[in-house]
């Protein structure tokens, strides 16, 4: 019988398995310090699809990891894409996606007073999240998947076949437009980074047959995102993202209201003046980028600015 490259060789990606540890809901943490804080803020927000749980239990996970012997910079790189992916993509009020994404941010820097993940390489938005998060992934499963075709694989499943497509296709879309536009744009600057040593490669042979007889789980809808469902459950899909948009207008003036609400206290002075400008000022075109230079050491001054967002 010929093989065939199924559900379970597309699982043994590094990226997959590594999101199927984010979302592991035996992971708990209740004890960490953290916790609670993270837990009610995300439990006041409002959510297309409700992903807080998943979020905790990614916290859970890393929080444990960093104790471990295993802990690397890219448990860190996984987390913050995984983040930014899931929040964008779930969350109601898109204006509320960065001071959320930043409070996490705060919180992997600052547990009892060690830093767990550092500084971010990139400005990650709303606009590129996507593109920057496919970039790393692929950036991470290359290798096996250079390994399966270099091996002779040439029958695929659907699933399999579309999530390598859409890798090959933003990877030639990218090597294409920021050599020709030399662009210092953040999705280029991502993209040198991961493929530095990867650009003249010509993957017109990453290709493969799709079987018949075992082909399984078909879906004429299905794109890179629901291809990550074990991992990430309640991803909205891309093809739902312009009627989101349209949706969005919508909502402005109500969301001005429920922003002052939940995650911002005039009465209560911030310290830090970076985690000030960016959460506070939704006009200030840094607010719609994570810090890149957070560097607080004090639990006592972590705690505090928790408290500030988390209870009001």
């Amino acid at each position: 019988m010929v093989a065939q490259l199924e559900d379970d060789d597309l699982n043994k990606l590094p990226s997959k398995q590594k999101y199927a540890n984010f979302n592991n809901p035996d992971v708990r943490c209740n004890d960490a310090s953290f916790y609670k804080y993270v837990e009610s803020g995300l439990n006041k927000e409002k959510w297309q699809k409700d992903v807080s749980e998943q979020i905790l239990n990614s916290l859970c996970y890393i929080y444990k990891k960093y104790k471990s012997e295993n802990f690397n910079s890219d448990d860190c790189d996984y987390l913050y894409y995984w983040l930014n992916y899931i929040i964008y993509s779930n969350i109601t009020y898109q204006l509320h996606s960065i001071r959320v994404i930043t409070i996490l941010d705060f919180l992997l820097q600052n547990n009892d007073g060690r830093n767990i993940c550092h500084d971010n390489k990139f400005n990650v938005n709303k606009e590129n999240y996507r593109d920057i998060k496919l970039l790393f992934d692929f950036s991470r499963d290359y290798d096996t998947l250079k390994n399966y075709f270099n091996n002779g694989y040439r029958f695929c499943n659907s699933d399999f076949q579309k999530y390598v497509n859409e890798y090959i296709i933003t990877f030639n879309t990218f090597n294409r437009d920021c050599k020709k536009q030399k662009s210092s744009e953040e999705t280029c600057i991502a993209f040198n980074e991961y493929f530095k040593d990867k650009k003249d490669q010509d993957l017109s042979e990453w290709k493969c047959n799709v079987g018949v007889s075992t082909d399984r789980l078909i879906s004429t809808e299905g794109n890179h995102e629901n291809q990550e469902e074990l991992s990430e459950p309640d991803i909205v899909h891309h093809g739902e993202e312009k009627k989101k948009l349209q949706q969005e207008t919508l909502r402005t003036e109500e969301e001005s209201a429920f922003t002052g609400s939940i995650f911002r206290n005039s009465n209560v002075h911030i310290g830090h003046s970076k985690l000030r400008s960016n959460i506070d000022n939704k006009n200030n075109s840094s607010a719609f980028k994570v810090s890149k230079a957070m560097t607080i050491g004090s639990l006592v001054i972590g705690i505090t600015v928790f408290s500030i967002f988390f209870y009001n």
